[in-house]
């Protein structure tokens, strides 16, 4: 059947359009992408850039035309007087889906280094670490306190999970995380717990053991006025019968000593109340009465459910604001499980009070899985070598430097675009699976660091040629170009030229347009 012909249009005059069942008009040489977003149309797109090309090359942006009954890639087609556009039904999502797998189906990287996703608190390690190696220690405790609030008791008493997964342990030896989150704890004192929000509602939390300190501290983080019930006469719960050569009483005292300068207020010596009457006093209620408390929290909150999205913590929830977590739901043998679940039922109430539902509890993680041969001497080349760093005075632990040393021998094994890398959004948003397309094999891992100031790794590439448009445009004498031919075309510096020659002044720009995680500044912490 022969298409319909797009109507025709005065000169000069604009072209009337329905986008998603709304009339609108856009100048002709405008496309449908453009059009669509003027109208408020939220289109995810990857390969598209103002002030550049369109490659329609992702083809994650498609559309449907009605009038020709197909899916069109709206940042290339350009707008036709009498067409019918829709942005959002069923196929159009599919198609979207679809294209965002096929992207993540050759995508050679990690979003989350193995350390940070071993770890039930999901701490941003890498991130810890690299803090720590610049010296910026302040900066770092901040960091670790944004999943642990008791981070000088973790220090001690953490089974460290993070470093039976870490990669460099397969060279050497893993990286010592808990021993730099405790020092990081011990230099530090109550630093890092200042600089939160002002109370704005009320929260209360029954029971002083680690879960229950752990929901006080991130409702008080975000923004909510919190005082801890607890029937003992010092905070702690099941952490005070902690032997004092494993966990000095003096460690869990600063610790508490830190909630405090944050503003948690503690009422201690008290008997507990029923549910209801602290749900009368309060804008929520976090219930956290530890093992021993099991059978009050069945019997005084019958209404509690488990959340369905929280299938790896203790969590319930009658859904108008009370919640419980830690071992008087599930018991919890370990102290990070159950400082992360005290971090969940804070998110929970605190989305309870926003009205919104919660954010997912781990976003899109792309995963590398088991190394290739010859891959781990990839991941060295960005590591300080040798075996890890003993401090001088055990007794003492570590001093800066030797913290510092520690720190740099850590891979990089996570994306340095993990924060803003434009693939993970769109896998979160459409719903794609890293898993869906198998190839035969993965390619192979590579770090191209042959400029001073950014690193190339062709394998999160996805050949959308913004990087070459914009190095053209910033008059590049060598720049970036296609390589190959069909199947094999990869983008590099043109005759095997360094990447340093071939970006002499438009690195930075380079960066910023590119969508993933291909190309990054080596140091995230120095970068413009």
């Amino acid at each position: 059947m022969s298409q319909p012909p797009p109507l025709p249009a005065a000169a000069g005059e604009p072209l009337r359009l329905t986008i998603d069942g709304r009339e609108t008009a856009a100048p002709a040489g405008a496309t449908v992408l453009a059009a669509a977003r003027a109208l408020g149309c939220d289109i995810p797109t990857l390969c598209d850039a103002p002030g550049c090309a369109p490659s329609a090359s992702c083809l994650v942006c498609v559309v449907r035309d009605l009038r020709r009954g197909r899916l069109i890639p709206s940042c290339a087609a350009p707008v036709e007087a009498g067409m019918r556009i829709e942005t959002d039904t069923a196929d159009v999502r599919e198609a979207r889906r679809v294209a965002v797998e096929l992207l993540l189906s050759e995508h050679v990287g990690d979003c989350e280094g193995p350390c940070r996703r071993g770890c039930p608190a999901h701490v941003d390690a890498p991130a810890v670490l690299r803090l720590i190696a610049a010296g910026r220690t302040d900066e770092a405790l901040q960091c670790l306190r944004q999943r642990i609030a008791l981070p000088g008791v973790i220090g001690r008493l953490c089974h460290a999970p993070c470093e039976r997964v870490c990669r460099r342990g397969a060279a050497d030896e893993p990286l010592a995380i808990r021993g730099l989150e405790r020092w990081l704890a011990e230099r530090s004192g109550a630093a890092g717990a200042a600089a939160l929000p002002p109370a704005r509602q009320r929260a209360v939390v029954v029971g002083a053991g680690p879960a229950g300190l752990s929901a006080a501290y991130h409702l008080r983080r975000g923004g909510c006025a919190c005082v801890v019930l607890d029937a003992g006469p010092t905070p702690g719960g099941s952490l005070r019968s902690v032997p004092e050569a494993e966990l000095p009483a003096a460690v869990l005292a600063a610790d508490v000593a830190a909630l405090r300068h944050a503003g948690v207020a503690f009422e201690l010596g008290r008997r507990l109340s029923a549910p209801a009457e602290l749900r009368a006093a309060a804008d929520v209620v976090v219930l956290a009465p530890g093992a021993r408390g099991g059978a009050w929290l069945r019997a005084a909150a019958p209404a509690l459910a488990p959340l369905p999205e929280h299938s790896g913590a203790a969590l319930l929830s009658d859904g108008r604001g009370m919640f419980a977590c830690g071992s008087a739901v599930q018991p919890r043998r370990r102290v990070i499980q159950a400082l992360a679940d005290g971090w969940a039922a804070a998110e929970e109430a605190l989305a309870f009070l926003r009205r919104e539902r919660p954010g997912p509890r781990r976003r899109f993680d792309c995963r590398l899985g088991r190394l290739l041969p010859g891959e781990l001497a990839e991941f060295l080349q960005e590591a300080e070598g040798g075996a890890a760093v003993r401090p001088a005075r055990p007794e003492l632990g570590y001093d800066a430097a030797e913290a510092a040393r520690e720190a740099r021998r850590c891979l990089r094994c996570d994306c340095r675009r993990r924060s803003d890398c434009r693939l993970r959004e769109a896998a979160e948003r459409c719903g794609a699976s890293q898993t869906a397309y198998h190839g035969t094999e993965r390619a192979r891992v590579e770090r191209r660091r042959d400029h001073p100031r950014i690193v190339f790794e062709p394998g999160k590439c996805i050949r959308c040629g913004l990087c070459i448009q914009t190095a053209a445009q910033a008059g590049e004498p060598l720049g970036l170009a296609f390589l190959g031919r069909a199947y094999g075309v990869r983008v590099g510096p043109p005759f095997n030229a360094a990447l340093a020659a071939a970006l002499t002044r438009s690195a930075a720009a380079c960066v910023a347009i590119c969508p993933t995680g291909a190309l990054a500044w080596r140091e995230e912490l120095e970068q413009p």
